[in-house]
């Protein structure tokens, strides 16, 4: 991200100011096309006027270099550029012969190269090599402009659609807003700043929705403390950068309760990174080691320096993410980037980090007595390549892990490293008086496998005990049922849910299918023994549907028939 943004007053006698930076796409590693804005003008313009030469390390205008072209169509192309050499152009636009403001940028042609499947913009003579295990980036430039930057794509990243309309401006200055279908994505990374001594001032960080030179883009930059309390800012910063113009975004680090303090070399960092984005706007939520900045960049016309409207467009959604080194020298484990569901973006519970670990699948199989070690990821999960990169490999540990339990026997499950992604069990083996397992440690750096914070490592299952004495009281059907109370004990019965299934089915299967009932009825002589009967008699709990058999018929006569019978219930 080597780039110097500058502006002249508006020439209040023109009516072709040009109001915000040129925006520079990069055709080629030789050729670029500069679009310019023309939201402040009120006459479209007929000319445009172009000066551009080579810089050299002071930002300096290289002698025999500068050259000025003019252009009547906006936006243009300038090429015949030189690789990985670094250039100022300054833009003007005209009616006739009369002319605007100028604006002055400069911007690096790409020089393309390749470390651990990156390639990137070096700054000066130093290009980012990977080592064994990591990516290094180094800066020891004094342009506080300069950046050392390595950016690839994932493929695992689907491009939001795109909807073109138009920035309500009149029709000679109409320039185009871009608008996005809603789309989720995660980035992120784990970085180290060296401890050196004379090298206290450190800064790095991650971008996403980078250009294709590693130029514009989101960035999150996480300075020491020792580097941000020279300048008095935060240690990490969200900012949008845009054709040479670094702008820090509004966050939610307001006070020093909101802000992460204390960044320090020799302590990793993770950065997870979740996105949404929603038509003209991204919302940014960022993780420092769980600690949560969020930020909103939004399309719309905002107030310049000089009090003019310019029309801010949010950056254009890309599958690049870039690496970059802002001071000092920086160490980066892994980086990753892909795209989310809208259910995984909402859960606040939800693991940002998709990297666990290079060999997070393998296993040890115990059986029959024997230890094979298993590597299934040797040939690598492809949706996991196009979403993740690791720098190079690394010595992986693998830790033997015995116990016996202190009180009596139990009845084990399985251990678990709970929460804690860069360890991996291998293998276990659990009886009712102890269990042995096997764990690696995954991730490129020490890990410890229980720290009793975030990592934790245990063994759960259930312990073998008494439960302990449950009772449970199964109410009567009805209140004008005469009550005869049964106790029943059992020393076999461990849980309430047992306990209530068998009061049910004493209740039901035997209580109630003993019942007598002694009935006088209407004279009936048709009734005999045998015949099975219902009886509705609500008072008593008899809805109509219960089954009795008659056991007993007896008639007598005085002033009529009168029939009497006894039944059981079925």
């Amino acid at each position: 991200m080597p780039a110097y943004f500058d502006r002249e007053d508006y020439n209040s006698n023109s009516s072709v100011n040009i109001s915000s930076i040129p925006e520079i796409t990069y055709n080629s590693t030789t050729e670029i096309s500069v679009s310019v804005s023309k939201v402040n003008m009120t006459a479209e313009p007929t000319i445009y006027s172009i000066t551009y030469h080579e810089n050299d390390s002071s930002g300096i205008a290289v002698s025999g270099t500068i050259q000025t072209i003019t252009r009547t169509t906006n936006p243009f192309v300038i090429s015949g550029l030189t690789p990985g050499k670094q250039y100022g152009i300054s833009v003007r636009a005209g009616v006739g012969s009369s002319y605007g403001n100028y604006v002055y940028r400069t911007f690096g042609m790409p020089l393309t190269y390749s470390s651990a499947g990156f390639s990137g913009i070096p700054i000066g003579t130093t290009i980012p090599v990977s080592s064994k295990s990591f990516l290094r980036l180094s800066n020891n430039s004094t342009n506080p402009k300069d950046y050392s930057v390595a950016y690839r794509t994932f493929e695992s990243i689907t491009l939001p659609a795109t909807q073109v309309s138009l920035s309500g401006l009149p029709g000679y200055i109409q320039e185009s807003l871009e608008s996005y279908s809603t789309s989720h994505y995660a980035f992120g990374t784990r970085l180290f700043f060296s401890s050196i001594i004379d090298r206290v001032r450190q800064s790095a960080g991650l971008g996403f929705f980078v250009d294709g030179q590693g130029n514009d883009g989101y960035y999150i930059l996480i300075d020491s403390t020792e580097t941000a309390g020279a300048v008095n800012k935060k240690e990490v910063k969200i900012c949008k950068v845009k054709g040479g113009d670094i702008r820090v975004l509004g966050d939610s680090q307001k006070n020093t309760i909101t802000s992460l303090n204390g960044v320090y070399a020799g302590r990793s960092y993770d950065v997870d990174v979740k996105v949404k984005v929603n038509l003209t706007s991204i919302k940014i939520s960022v993780y420092i080691n769980g600690f949560l900045i969020e930020a909103t960049d939004s399309s719309g016309f905002i107030e310049d320096e000089q009090g003019k409207d310019i029309l801010n467009k949010i950056i254009k959604p890309s599958k690049t993410v870039a690496l970059v080194s802002k001071h000092g020298e920086v160490i980066f484990d892994y980086v990753h980037g892909t795209q989310i569901t809208k259910k995984e973006y909402d859960n606040s519970q939800f693991v940002k980090n998709i990297y666990k670990g290079s060999f997070s699948e393998d296993y040890l199989n115990m059986g029959f007595g024997e230890i094979v070690y298993n590597n299934v990821s040797e040939q690598g999960d492809a949706s996991k390549l196009d979403a993740l990169d690791e720098f190079g490999t690394s010595v992986r540990e693998i830790r033997k892990v015995s116990l016996k339990y202190n009180g009596g026997p139990a009845y084990p499950i399985k251990f678990s490293t709970g929460l804690n992604t860069s360890a991996k069990i291998l293998g276990f083996k659990v009886s009712n008086f102890g269990g042995e397992a096997y764990v690696l440690n995954n991730s490129s750096t020490l890990t410890p496998l229980n720290d009793q914070q975030a990592a934790t490592f245990y063994l759960y299952g259930d312990t073998i005990a008494p439960s302990g004495t449950l009772e449970y009281k199964e109410d009567t059907l009805s209140d004008y049922i005469n009550q005869e109370p049964i106790v029943f004990e059992s020393s076999w019965l461990q849980n309430l849910s047992d306990v209530q299934a068998l009061a049910k089915w004493i209740k039901n299967s035997v209580v109630n299918k003993g019942k007598l009932i002694k009935l006088s009825v209407f004279g009936n002589p048709f009734l005999d023994p045998g015949d099975i009967i219902s009886v509705k008699y609500i008072y008593q709990g008899l809805d109509g549907t219960q089954k009795f058999i008659v056991t007993s018929v007896s008639h007598s006569f005085n002033q009529g028939l009168e029939t009497e019978i006894i039944c059981r219930s079925l």
